[in-house]
């Protein structure tokens, strides 16, 4: 067994009625972030208190081809295959995944940020018609740019080149690499 499979949980037939209960017990006594494709739409939510919010939206576990469920320490990954759904878990400290990994930060795009309700910003580039809410608190972005936190799996093959077997989200942060939406 490779480092990579040490680390992972694997999850095998889910059932759409069961998503959101795991969502929830994954995510029992934590705040967990959540990021979901739909086939309309892709939104960003949070789970605390073992409720999951969206500004204006649902989860719609009908309409998921993928979701990802994480914060600092763990990922839920479930996605869509055909009618079925597959998934796994990537916990911290489980295996010796921590040999292999390279941390890297996305820039989130939006060349506006907007400030919603109490607790969600939004950030939007007209000129690609993207728009999506982030639970965040506008006043302690103060006018940074917001960044996605991955940590990326990778072991060698047999020749000593480096193959990429997982990633996993682990949070948003600003530009002074802190930690935003807490």
């Amino acid at each position: 067994m490779s480092i990579i499979e040490a680390s992972l949980i694997p999850l095998e037939g889910i059932e759409v009625n069961m998503i959101e209960q795991k969502i929830k017990d994954f995510c029992l006594n934590t705040k967990c972030y959540i990021l979901a494709y739909k086939t309309y739409e892709v939104i960003v939510g949070k789970i605390e208190n073992n409720e999951i919010m969206f500004y204006e939206s649902n989860l719609d576990p009908e309409q998921l081809l993928e979701l990802r469920v994480f914060n600092d320490c763990k990922e839920l990954h479930i996605w869509k295959v055909d009618n079925s759904f597959y998934g796994r878990e990537r916990i911290d400290g489980v295996g010796d995944e921590e040999k292999n990994v390279y941390e890297e930060d996305h820039l989130l795009e939006g060349k506006e940020m907007f400030e919603a309700e109490s607790g969600w910003v939004l950030l939007k580039n007209k000129d690609i018609g993207y728009q999506v809410y982030y639970p965040f608190d506008f006043k302690k972005l103060s006018g940074s740019n917001v960044y996605l936190k991955i940590k990326n799996y990778y072991d060698f093959d047999n020749d000593g080149l480096i193959v990429f077997n997982d990633a996993r989200l682990c949070g948003f942060y600003n530009s002074e690499k802190q930690r935003v939406g807490e």
